[in-house]
């Protein structure tokens, strides 16, 4: 191929290029939009925030107001004295203290409190030993709880 023949193949195709986007652009800008809104609705920490504002306004805040109390996302200082903890939710009512921890995870979650570890089951199956040491970690942030509302 010649040069010029070259020079003209691509100026033809900048040309059409330069067209598409000229005449399409709010199309092309509304899918790229969308592909990123996609990509930012997957990360772990958007799907946990997602998660836990579901369990909190599309079910606990539909509780009593008269028998329940619902808090969310509360920070406490550790008992050991190191920090902070978060806790995602507790409901107060006369039928206990509730801490609830809100995972937004897809599969099926076998384990039990007696469970050393416990399995995620989507595409295979993942171990889920943190969320075992977490639900711990939520024992004491509970009996903290407990000691600072006064409740035995």
């Amino acid at each position: 191929m010649t040069t010029e023949l070259i020079h003209s193949l691509y100026g033809s195709l900048f040309e059409v290029l330069f067209a598409v986007l000229r005449s399409h652009w709010p199309i092309l800008l509304l899918i790229g939009a969308v592909s990123l809104l996609g990509k930012i609705v997957r990360l772990p920490s958007v799907k946990g925030r997602i998660g836990e504002e579901l369990v909190g306004k599309m079910t606990l805040n539909k509780l009593d107001r008269k028998q329940y109390a619902v808090f969310h996302d509360l920070y406490l200082p550790r008992p050991d004295g190191k920090g902070t903890a978060q806790i995602d939710h507790v409901v107060v009512s006369p039928f206990g203290i509730f801490v609830i921890e809100t995972k937004n995870m897809a599969g099926w979650i076998f384990g039990d409190e007696r469970s050393r570890q416990w399995t995620q089951s989507i595409y295979g199956n993942q171990t889920l030993e943190a969320l075992l040491s977490q639900t711990d970690k939520r024992r004491a942030k509970r009996e903290h709880v407990a000691n600072l509302s006064g409740i035995s």
